[in-house]
């Protein structure tokens, strides 16, 4: 339990003191190399997925920032290695083989990094203030946005890296809303981009990751996004696009009914967070409906956002209700739009 757990962390303490930052230093040196070099920084990378999982813990302050600060540093140098790497082995003639052993190496370190990520956000740090619990959220986040970096389709092709990666994704904006909702630009878009990659995977568990990510970064932008008008307009035309995709892809794709209600819950705080683009979508989806089907398709779009005593207010009974109505617009409009 825990008295034995503070016992063993008493034998790592010099450990973690004394030695994870210049181990951690050492994936600076070596991630960039062949073979010998990779081994290496494979073994760094489970030694810290093992520390963290088994000691962040019991770690007082300053031992949560010299965790965290070393997590930061081996993260940070991994990506960079690699990428660099990347780009000369691109310039050299590599064979196929070559080229799926060291995809397969890295998808395995970047599981074990995406590991001591998830460790970092859902440990218990209770003993700590608020400034360090600040410090590992940003340490988190930034962590996620520099695995992005070296992430790509072919990566994203092996099941153990692309389930615990998307898994990750959309915890990681629902635990650290605020600092999501206020990410610049371009790495906003990063993340929106993954969302959208992942609502559009072949495993349906993916698919729900995607949908949980982007129904997270709605909420965040509701709660935290607003800019200094009081508006949502910063983030409209995203939120817009994706409300636009959710639709068509229930509408038009073969989708189980299993997943209509994750695709309920995403969209439903997205009308809610931006009713005007619901109803451009809602009048083309009537301007493109056959002329004796025009009424059915606007009056099914009314309903669905009125009917059954719905208030666009993000409450349970609401979500329930849109779920609800969700189903009975799917069976009177799907075959319309689909002829």
């Amino acid at each position: 339990g825990r008295t034995s757990g503070r016992l063993s962390f008493q034998m790592c303490h010099p450990f973690i003191s004394k030695c994870l930052k210049p181990v951690s230093d050492l994936v600076g040196v070596f991630a960039g190399m062949h073979e010998t070099g990779e081994e290496i920084v494979s073994g760094i990378i489970r030694m810290f997925v093992d520390t963290i999982e088994a000691q962040l813990s019991f770690c007082d302050q300053k031992q949560v920032k010299v965790v965290v600060n070393a997590s930061v540093i081996v993260i940070k140098d991994y990506i960079r290695g690699k990428i660099r790497k990347k780009e000369q082995d691109s310039k050299r003639n590599i064979s196929k083989n070559q080229r799926e052993k060291i995809e397969e190496v890295v998808s395995e370190d970047l599981c074990g990094i995406l590991k001591i990520l998830s460790h970092m956000k859902t440990n218990n740090l209770d003993d700590v203030s608020q400034e360090t619990r600040d410090a590992v959220a940003i340490a988190v986040v930034e962590g996620f946005l520099m695995v992005m970096q070296l992430l790509d389709k072919r990566l994203l092709t092996y099941p153990a890296l692309y389930k615990t990666f998307f898994g990750l994704l959309g915890d990681t904006i629902a635990s650290f809303p605020k600092k999501m909702a206020l990410l610049d630009p371009k790495m906003k878009a990063k993340f929106l981009e993954c969302s959208f990659y992942a609502v559009q995977h072949h495993d349906p568990d993916v698919v729900c990751s995607g949908l949980r990510a982007i129904r997270a970064m709605a909420l965040s932008v509701l709660r935290f996004g607003k800019n200094a008008n009081g508006s949502n307009a910063d983030s409209a035309a995203w939120m817009s696009s994706i409300q636009s995709t959710l639709f068509r892809m229930l509408l038009k794709d073969k989708l189980t009914s299993r997943m209509v209600e994750p695709f309920s819950d995403t969209l439903f705080p997205l009308i809610v967070a931006l009713p005007q683009a619901y109803r451009q979508l809602a009048q083309g989806m009537v301007t493109q409906a056959g002329s004796r089907d025009k009424e059915r398709v606007k009056s099914a779009f009314e309903k669905l956002i009125s009917s059954n005593g719905i208030k666009r207010e993000l409450s349970r009974d609401n979500r329930d209700i849109f779920r609800r109505n969700m189903r009975e617009f799917l069976s009177s409009v799907r075959s319309l739009v689909q002829r």
